[in-house]
């Protein structure tokens, strides 16, 4: 015969919906450009992962990691006269209200399957369009590719691709460092 067995009380956490602080890495010049001007989707580069938008990740040390990279490659484009001066990696942090980027027209890839791998395969070609000619996501989230289209499953992504989707980044602060952060 069983016995009745008092469980102790657990305590369980409610889900608030807190706002989703995002990092972007780059470098200082861009860093400024955003500080002063905003994001821009044109100045965005195409052909990424889920084409052309604003790449951010939850993962600040994938931001510091990608901030270091990108200075890295300007600084010596920079030696040879071939670019702008990066002046210094730069981490721009934002945050997010969930409720709101819930109600954007969102893709999500939970694990780099057959269909990520397709979806990557098209944006980083010429018909980047994720939905048909002209027709985007607002928001994409999902792994990082690299260029042999492997990915590292600590590496995340989470790009905005439209004007009202930029809209509901509100902007925190920038770090900048020396290339290190």
């Amino acid at each position: 015969m069983l016995a009745d067995v008092q469980q102790p009380r657990e305590r369980w956490m409610v889900w608030r919906n807190d706002p989703l602080t995002l990092y972007h890495g780059t470098v200082g010049a861009h860093a400024t450009d955003i500080e002063t001007n905003g994001i821009d989707i044109i100045k965005c580069r195409i052909r990424r992962d889920f084409g052309q938008g604003f790449y951010t990740t939850r993962r600040e040390g994938q931001a510091i990691e990608f901030a270091n990279h990108t200075y890295n490659k300007m600084a010596a484009l920079f030696r040879r006269n071939r670019g702008i001066d990066p002046t210094c990696a730069a981490v721009v942090q934002y945050t997010v209200d969930r409720n709101i980027l819930g109600m954007l027209d969102t893709l999500a890839f939970v694990v780099p399957d057959q269909g990520w791998q397709d979806f990557v395969k098209n944006c980083r070609s010429s018909a980047y369009d994720h939905k048909g000619p002209g027709a985007f996501y607002q928001v994409v989230y999902g792994p990082v590719s690299t260029v042999t289209g492997e990915t590292s499953r600590w590496y995340e992504q989470l790009s905005f691709h439209s004007d009202a989707a930029i809209r509901t980044l509100r902007f925190t602060r920038v770090r900048r460092g020396a290339p290190r952060l």
